[in-house]
């Protein structure tokens, strides 16, 4: 299942504190896209080392039963880039707070939407791939340092459903040393 998700920031905790401190504007735009996969736990059930309350809030479900999941569920996303954002700061479209440049940004967003979001969407559709997404992902954030333990869960998941048993141990070790449960298939 996919998700396209525009909200602005001034609803959006970390990217909120991230605009007040460089100048952005609260109604400029943040565009995520989103992948639930059925198979895997949600995104909330594993970041319960995070946020533990998450971990108890069950995935909404339509009348005929289909999961109806919000952008917390998804377990792999991705923000899109504005063409026109400096680098640092490329997952923010400015919107001025009067609605100044809000045509022209709607626009690149849905033309951003339609190419680079619907080529990602598709792409983790085909769970090697994601799962190659993943590695990637991993790979830059071992090398700069940063946290990926939402992607370390994703890839375990996604390594067992492939039936690539290296990686699920590489995966549920990384996990583990991480101190961070759940990841028994």
């Amino acid at each position: 299942m996919w998700l396209v998700d525009v909200r602005t920031v001034d609803r959006h905790g970390f990217y909120a504190g991230y605009c007040r401190e460089n100048g952005f504007p609260s109604r400029s735009l943040l565009v995520r896209c989103g992948v639930f996969y059925e198979f895997m736990p949600t995104r909330r059930a594993f970041m319960h080392y995070a946020w533990p309350a998450l971990d108890q809030e069950p995935v909404k479900r339509l009348k005929d039963g289909r999961p109806h999941p919000v952008l917390r569920d998804f377990q792999v996303s991705v923000d899109l880039d504005c063409p026109s954002a400096p680098c640092q700061s490329r997952a923010i479209w400015r919107v001025e707070q009067n609605g100044g440049r809000l045509t022209g940004v709607l626009a690149d967003v849905k033309n951003a939407i339609l190419t680079e979001g619907l080529a990602w969407l598709g792409k983790m559709g085909d769970w090697l791939a994601a799962l190659q997404e993943l590695d990637e992902r991993i790979e830059r954030a071992s090398q700069a340092k940063t946290d990926c333990r939402d992607e370390y869960y994703a890839a375990f998941y996604l390594a067992d459903k492939v039936g690539d048993q290296d990686k699920k141990e590489k995966y549920g070790a990384l996990l583990d040393r991480n101190g961070i449960e759940g990841n028994q298939v």
